[in-house]
């Protein structure tokens, strides 16, 4: 009797305990892919790192000496599958939950000034 695998090595049709054998030893796993020994993983990208890779982070589009510090890259339109540079902004962290929300128009991002009202709260023209 020969191996199974198609090395046709000769082999014994029973094993010592009596059952039968159809391959040499680790012949059964002959062109398969050992799936413990596969170590990297790929894992797809999300909108956001692709923006992120597209445009730098420097400082907040909107030019003011109150911005945070945690810089976002935030999507113009909205449309998080949109990474055309044109549509991609880099703003801190407030301003770009302010674009979410839909409390600074878009359309007008660079124009954007803060100013402080009498009553202390922050308002955008």
């Amino acid at each position: 009797m020969y191996c199974k695998c198609g090395c046709n090595t000769p082999i014994k049709p029973f094993d010592k305990r009596g059952r039968p054998v159809l391959f040499v030893r680790g012949h059964s796993n002959k062109g398969k892919n050992n799936t413990w020994k596969i170590k990297t993983i790929v894992k797809r990208r999300t909108y956001h790192e692709r923006a992120n890779k597209i445009i730098q982070k420097s400082k907040c589009k909107i030019n003011n000496e109150q911005c945070s510090l945690s810089l976002e890259i935030a999507h113009i339109d909205g449309d998080f599958t949109n990474n055309n540079p044109n549509n991609l902004a880099c703003l801190c962290a407030s301003h770009h939950r302010l674009l979410d929300l839909g409390k600074i128009p878009f359309n007008k991002l660079h124009e954007i000034r803060l100013f402080i009202v009498s009553s202390g709260k922050r308002r955008y023209k």
